[in-house]
C-alpha cells in the first residue's frame, strides 16, 4: 500500500518535472549560443550600432540562466527519481514474508521519506519559492500541495 500511495506518486511527480527542466535548460543554452554567434556576426559585418543590443541580450540570457539554475534542478529531480527507483526495486525484490518484516517496512518508509524530505528541504532553501511562484510564474506551492495530496 505504501508503495502505491506514497513512493510511486512521489516518483511520478519528480519524473514529470525532469523533461520540463531539461527543455528549459536547453532553450536558454541555445539562446545564449545564438546571442554569442550573432554578436560575432554583427561585429564581422561592421554593424557596430547593433552590437550593444546583442550584448545586452547575451547578458540577460546569461543572468537568467544563472538565476533559474535549471541544470541543478534537473540534477536534483533526476537524483530523486533514481533514489526512489532504487527503493522501489529493492522492495519489489523482497518476498512477501520479507515485505511483512517490520524492519524492511521501516526501511522502506524512512528511505522514501528521507528522499522526498531532502528535495523539499533543498527546494525551500533556494528562497525562490517564498512568494509561492516558480520561475515560469506558475504556482509551484500549488503544484507541491497537489503532489502532497496525491502522495
Amino acid at each position: 500500500e505504501y508503495v502505491k500511495l506514497r513512493l510511486l506518486p512521489a516518483m511520478s511527480f519528480y519524473q514529470r518535472r525532469v523533461p520540463t527542466y531539461d527543455r528549459l535548460r536547453l532553450l536558454w543554452m541555445l539562446l545564449t549560443l545564438a546571442c554569442t554567434a550573432s554578436s560575432s556576426v554583427i561585429a564581422f559585418m561592421g554593424e557596430l550600432d547593433y552590437l550593444p543590443l546583442a550584448a545586452a541580450l547575451l547578458s540577460t540570457a546569461t543572468a537568467w540562466t544563472e538565476f533559474a539554475d535549471h541544470s541543478r534542478k534537473l540534477e536534483r529531480y533526476s537524483d530523486s527519481v533514481r533514489k526512489l527507483k532504487q527503493i522501489e526495486s529493492w522492495w519489489a525484490h523482497l518476498g512477501p514474508v520479507e515485505q511483512a518484516n517490520r524492519k524492511h517496512i521501516e526501511t522502506l518508509v524512512l528511505e522514501t521519506e528521507a528522499t522526498v524530505a531532502m528535495e523539499h528541504t533543498i527546494w525551500l532553501s533556494t528562497g525562490r519559492g517564498l512568494d509561492g511562484k516558480d520561475e515560469q510564474g506558475g504556482d509551484d506551492d500549488k503544484d507541491r500541495a497537489t503532489s502532497k495530496a496525491a502522495l
